[in-house]
């Protein structure tokens, strides 16, 4: 029993050393726009977003918008009215390429009839 239990213990920490999990942030600023995307990668092959958008721009009043953010997009969401930003989560991916650090991500943001592109990078 006692062999059994070491054996165990001993495969989930070989199993927990050799894990690949990583996150990467990028972040990046518009004239009106700043955007934080952070990528969870969880294997080679494997990753989850999160992402905040925040309206840094002039113009008062809630904001609609439309966004793709690397390979995820979004229409007609709203911001917070107090934070004037956006949180959420994006594209969980399976057996897809996944974000590399030294990749750089396009932001496009659309809204009131306007659009803004930039690109963010990681820290």
């Amino acid at each position: 029993m006692k062999k059994r239990l070491l054996l165990i213990l001993f495969v989930s920490f070989i199993l927990v050393a050799c894990s690949e999990e990583k996150t990467l942030e990028f972040t990046g600023e518009g004239e009106n726009w700043s955007v934080t995307y952070i990528a969870h990668i969880h294997s080679s092959d494997s990753e989850s977003i999160d992402y905040t958008i925040r309206y840094v721009g002039d113009e008062p009043g809630t904001k609609t918008i439309n966004f793709n953010l690397g390979n995820s997009s979004e229409t007609g969401r709203t911001l917070d009215t107090e934070t004037s930003s956006l949180t959420g989560n994006g594209n969980r991916c399976s057996g897809c390429s996944v974000t590399q650090e030294n990749d750089e991500i396009k932001a496009t943001i659309t809204w009131n009839g306007k659009s803004e592109t930039f690109t963010l990078t990681s820290d």
